[in-house]
């Protein structure tokens, strides 16, 4: 599944001369791909990093916080990334 660029295909379709459906159908083919889930997903992992944190841990023993090693992603990077929906416009 892709997501498409819904404005286009509408100018398409409105000031094109398909006639039914099947053409309708074949040229959402052609139009470009309005996110890349993929890509997002590339550049994600290419902007994290492995870093020791401390996480809370709460058992029987009581409260504590553990170091552990995790992947980490800067919010705002993140934020773009997504934003940016893998596409260069």
């Amino acid at each position: 599944m892709r997501l498409i660029d819904a404005d286009a295909f509408e100018r398409k379709v409105m000031c094109g001369d398909e006639e039914d459906v099947q053409d309708v159908i074949y040229s959402l083919r052609d139009f470009p791909t309005a996110y890349d889930i993929d890509k997002v997903v590339k550049q994600l992992e290419e902007w994290s990093f492995e870093s020791k944190i401390l996480v809370p841990v709460n058992n029987e023993l009581g409260e504590y916080e553990e170091e552990v090693e995790r992947e980490v992603i800067c919010t705002k990077n993140a934020v773009d990334i997504v934003k940016g929906g893998g596409v260069n416009e």
